[in-house]
């Protein structure tokens, strides 16, 4: 038989086969019409079948299928129709629709491995030390560090005054450089960080070199400096607290 995990993935697998491998869901027309696209119930009934398929054959429970194959291909019809039903496709409504299909399939599978009683003694056992701290120092290096970067920097904000830069596109690249060095921090990838400051250096050089302004200059390097330094500060505060 089968072992839990590999159902898991299978399933998961078959969603993401379907969803994205499948030209359904590119098919679906926007706006109020997508209830009258057929792609829409293509790409339900595929996801019904295709739970079906896996329930079926890894465990044999005809019972458990169908009742999974149904569900799951309702779930995908209203939240495909609901995103659909959005003028602009937003990254919001693309992970919403997502999380509900594989909660879904959790639930599923939780229910077909009879798993649920192990489900708060597993939870509890992730309740460490340990992992809390990693999630705190996840969440402090995102918004928080954000905020004291830009109150530490404010002082020298007015003077170089604002440029054709994307709307809220240095936050991103902010949270996303210091998640990577945190994670590279706490997997003890030094060469990573190395890296990853050679790269944002040279293209900071490329986009500064012909504006000759010293201290726009200046201001993305004590920006930088700044968010690499509080991220690896939390890194080695999570490694210290635990290793003692």
């Amino acid at each position: 038989m089968t072992d839990s995990a590999t159902l898991l993935l299978t399933l998961l697998l078959g969603h993401v086969a379907v969803d994205f491998l499948l030209p359904l869901r590119q098919r679906v027309r926007m706006g109020a019409a997508a209830w009258r696209s057929p792609p829409l119930y293509a790409l339900a009934l595929g996801q019904g079948l295709m739970v079906l398929a896996i329930f079926g054959v890894l465990r044999s429970d005809l019972a458990l299928a169908c009742s999974a194959a149904l569900t799951l291909a309702l779930a995908r019809l209203l939240t495909a129709a609901w995103a659909a039903s959005h003028a602009r496709r937003s990254a919001a409504t693309l992970l919403l629709e997502h999380a509900v299909q594989s909660l879904l399939i959790l639930a599923f599978w939780l229910s077909g491995e009879h798993l649920w009683p192990l489900l708060p003694d597993y939870l509890q056992a992730q309740a460490s030390p340990r992992h809390l701290s990693i999630l705190l120092a996840y969440l402090v290096v995102f918004r928080p560090a954000s905020a004291l970067i830009g109150a530490l920097l404010k002082p020298w904000q007015e003077r170089i005054g604002t440029d054709d830069s994307l709307v809220n596109g240095g936050a991103f690249v902010g949270y996303l450089e210091r998640g990577l060095i945190l994670t590279f921090v706490l997997l003890g990838q030094w060469q990573a960080i190395g890296f990853l400051l050679t790269a944002k250096s040279i293209l900071r050089f490329n986009e500064l070199k012909g504006r000759n302004n010293r201290q726009r200059s200046e201001y993305v390097l004590l920006g930088t400096l700044l968010s690499f330094s509080l991220s690896i500060a939390l890194g080695l505060a999570v490694d210290l607290t635990q290793s003692t």
